[in-house]
């Protein structure tokens, strides 16, 4: 509910007279009736999906299929509304979902609102068929995929040897990219029902150009945008006094002078301020200050990695003395309590990364007790730990998802060193979750049935894989053919094959590259791209 990207799409179509949109969502083993009206999904003229995560493609068929809806668009008649989707899980591939849709949105939707708007009369009008309606609406707006379009033909390994298509559907489909907005993006709905509260949160900065190498965001939101820090500002003063604390999206990665006027803002108007994490070499004595002033209990630093080869291998560019200092700063700011975020399993990790963490977390915890004896409390710090997910558009895409045995004794090393630390609590994803995202993440079509089963059926997704005759493992090992078409390949991507080929080959070298700027470059194709435009 609290997902800026989702408010932003609801606010816009409600912006338009004619336009009437309204929510529903999953609300614990089924979907919810309108928050608006109260009616049922079977009611709407047009339903449309947004998928941050790719375990929710789960919930799909039932979702449908419990409104008397065919999960599979080739069984629905032109009668049936038509079924669209978007958010970044589907824009990185939207193949597994494909069978279900009538057509996937991809990318950033602010720049094609209006041609969207201008499709919907002849999206509703069930008199035409639903192919020509659909054909009108990629006339329109370019950056829908519409899967009945597109045909694959797949090779023994997985990849896609060709694609067959139909007269007038583009290829591959570009990714809709919002170069400059008049107000940073903002909620519009605030609650105590969702994950964030009543809090506000407000865009800053939109994509990431660190250029960590496991992450799909910083490679699709690419070029990394800055909104203007008057627009910003100005997002800001509009806060009532209804609401007390701001979450900043993007506030990490902002230039320092933004982050250093906009926290004078965020104090000036006596908010508290909240985001995700912090770049250990991001944070000074002055920003941790403000931290404490305004409430924060806890403070969350990003590592990714515990050891130095292994933060090369991933670009994160973090020495551990950045770590350290970030660590002594925030304590001495007073901020009783720390959470520091890793992740399990990544490309190149052997035991004595695993050892390597087991000692940053000491020298952490270490600084957080001498600050914390002075003041007569001992805080605590939380280490946790995901299990790497290899990701479509990303220089790992090519990538293992690691086996589940070696996560497992890992996680048991990692447990033995901790246990003997006071006040250190480790937090452990689910190896099972992370594996049904591997394979979602980079499926294909032909995960649609399992898709299916599991969704009506309440059953395993790797059950459903094996008895629709899938192969579940195939889906979670390494792609050695760096060569060959992807399936998620039907979509294009901002940033250069060849520069993810190059990224790939450097991480196994342990070679950093630098961070982007906010102005352009020709490195990864992104800006060249842009400037174009």
């Amino acid at each position: 509910m609290a997902n800026l990207g989702f408010q932003r799409v609801y606010a816009i179509l409600n912006s338009f007279d004619e336009i009437v949109c309204e929510r529903l969502f999953w609300e614990g083993d089924r979907a919810s009736n309108s928050i608006e009206s109260g009616r049922p999904l079977r009611d709407f003229d047009l339903i449309c999906f947004s998928i941050s995560f790719e375990l929710d493609y789960l919930k799909i068929p039932r979702i449908l299929e419990e409104q008397g809806i065919p999960c599979f668009s080739k069984d629905r008649s032109d009668a049936f509304p038509l079924v669209l989707a978007g958010g970044i899980g589907p824009s990185l591939n939207p193949e597994p979902i494909a069978p279900f849709i009538d057509a996937i949105f991809i990318g950033e939707f602010e720049t094609c609102a209006e041609a969207f708007r201008n499709t919907i009369p002849t999206l509703l009008d069930t008199d035409q068929p639903r192919q020509r309606r659909l054909l009108r609406l990629i006339e329109e707006v370019n950056s829908f995929y519409v899967p009945s379009l597109y045909e694959p033909k797949y090779e023994a390994d997985r990849s896609v040897s060709h694609w067959d298509i139909k007269a007038g559907a583009p290829f591959p489909i570009e990714p809709s990219w919002t170069k400059e907005l008049k107000e940073a993006p903002k909620s519009v709905i605030t609650t105590p029902h969702s994950i964030f509260g009543n809090m506000q949160l407000i865009e800053v900065t939109r994509g990431c150009g660190q250029g960590c190498r496991f992450c799909a965001a910083g490679f699709a939101y690419r070029p990394a945008r800055q909104w203007r820090i008057d627009t910003v500002k100005r997002t800001i003063e509009t806060i009532g006094s209804e609401v007390e604390s701001v979450g900043l999206i993007g506030l990490e990665f902002a230039e320092d002078d933004t982050i250093a006027e906009v926290v004078d803002l965020v104090e000036r108007k006596g908010l508290r301020l909240s985001f995700s994490s912090l770049r250990a070499d991001r944070i000074t004595k002055r920003f941790s200050l403000f931290l404490r002033k305004s409430g924060a209990k806890v403070a969350t630093i990003a590592a990714e990695a515990g050891s130095e080869r292994l933060r090369k291998t991933i670009n994160k560019r973090l020495r551990e003395d950045d770590i350290l200092r970030a660590a002594e700063y925030l304590s001495w700011a007073g901020i009783p309590n720390l959470k520091m975020y890793f992740m399990l399993g990544l490309p190149e990790e052997d035991d004595d990364d695993i050892l390597e963490t087991i000692g940053l977390i000491k020298k952490v915890r270490d600084i957080m007790a001498t600050y914390g004896r002075s003041r007569g409390r001992l805080g605590r710090l939380t280490a946790s730990f995901s299990t790497f997910v290899p990701k479509p558009f990303t220089p790992f895409q090519w990538e293992k998802q690691e086996d589940p045995e070696n996560l497992r004794r890992r996680r048991a090393l990692l447990k033995k060193g901790l246990s003997k630390i006071s006040n250190v609590k480790i937090q452990l994803d689910s190896i099972r979750e992370a594996r049904l995202q591997a394979v979602l993440s980079r499926g294909d079509r032909r995960l649609a049935n399992a898709i299916s089963l599991a969704s009506k059926n309440g059953i395993d997704l790797e059950k459903a894989v094996k008895e629709t005759g899938g192969d579940f493992d195939k889906y979670l090992t390494g792609i050695p053919d760096k060569e060959n078409m992807l399936s998620w390949e039907i979509i294009g991507s901002r940033v250069k094959r060849k520069y993810l080929k190059s990224e790939y080959l450097k991480a196994v070298k342990q070679k950093e590259t630098p961070r982007c700027k906010f102005s352009g470059c020709i490195l990864c194709g992104a800006c060249k791209m842009t400037s174009a435009e």
